[in-house]
């Protein structure tokens, strides 16, 4: 388990249980774990989500920025947004309760990598 320090909110990732790609969540200074899977947003302890599995520290967060922060996440949990692999996943929820534009790095990862092959197969 990555040592975290205590009090600050950070982007944390683990992979997924599927072995593909990886499962994102915002730790936060209490030591649990909001995320968002196909149940919808969540609260966990550190352990349950990294269900055994390495966590990755992704980034911190400005502390000047947590009552933003724990005011976005009161607000997903009261009104909680439907999974939604392509435009509402784990990834697009972190970046949303941190501030920051909407965005999964994996699905524009993989985005670009259709785009290349369809430009391939364009030329073949």
């Amino acid at each position: 388990m990555t040592f975290i320090n205590p009090g600050v909110i950070c982007e944390i990732t683990r992979p997924k249980l599927s072995g593909i790609g990886e499962h994102a969540g915002v730790f936060l200074p209490n030591g649990q774990v909001v995320h968002h899977g196909q149940g919808g947003p969540r609260i966990d302890t550190l352990e349950a989500f990294s269900q055994g599995r390495p966590i990755k520290v992704v980034r911190t967060t400005d502390r000047s920025k947590q009552w933003e922060i724990f005011q976005r996440i009161q607000s997903s949990l009261s009104r909680p947004p439907a999974y939604r692999l392509f435009d509402n996943n784990c990834e697009h929820f972190v970046s949303e309760i941190l501030g920051e534009k909407k965005e999964s790095r994996q699905i524009n990862s993989l985005a670009i990598v259709g785009i290349i092959f369809a430009g391939l197969a364009a030329f073949r």
